[in-house]
């Protein structure tokens, strides 16, 4: 279309960031706090620190034409407060984590907590218990002394192992 034209992100986040409010049961124009810090974490969750910073530095470059001085400080200190740079309050969960260091997306967790949902709703199958004549103790020792000898750097075919250890068979070298 002709004469159409889609803001920059950079744009999109300073117009974003404008105080605004619904009036006489109309939406807002503008997104949540909450929403745009999510949008910076999914940002930097996917394509790096380093798209942040690029979206700092172009909204900075931009925000003197368009009269956004204000909102590009709020940018950059919402960014450097993710980074674990700044000190700047942050309304989302996700950001808070970010900036402590403890980044997680909530789209994983929100999938887990459905399937401990299903697990917890699910009879599992009955398991045989296993006949307790000692094998199993001293296979499970068996194979934690191979590993660690082999860690150790001695080497035997875990067969050559299994002949050392059940059959008393020890190899003349």
């Amino acid at each position: 279309m002709a004469g159409l034209f889609l803001s920059s992100p950079a744009r999109a986040f300073l117009d974003n960031l404008r105080p605004s409010r619904a009036r006489r049961g109309r939406c807002r124009r503008t997104l949540p706090r909450e929403r745009l810090e999510a949008e910076l974490e999914r940002l930097i969750a996917t394509a790096g620190i380093e798209a942040a910073n690029r979206l700092r530095d172009d909204a900075r470059r931009i925000a003197p034409r368009i009269q956004r001085d204000a909102e590009a400080e709020l940018l950059v200190s919402i960014i450097g407060a993710m980074a674990g740079t700044r000190d700047a309050p942050l309304a989302s969960r996700v950001a808070r984590a970010r900036s402590r260091g403890l980044p997680y997306d909530p789209q994983r967790v929100a999938l887990f907590e459905g399937l401990q949902a299903a697990l917890l709703g699910m009879e599992l199958p009955a398991r045989a218990t296993a006949p307790r004549d000692g094998t199993g103790h001293a296979t499970l020792a068996f194979y934690e002394a191979y590993f660690s000898n082999f860690i150790e750097g001695t080497e035997f075919e875990v067969e050559e192992a299994a002949r050392i250890v059940f059959d008393g068979r020890i190899p003349l070298e």
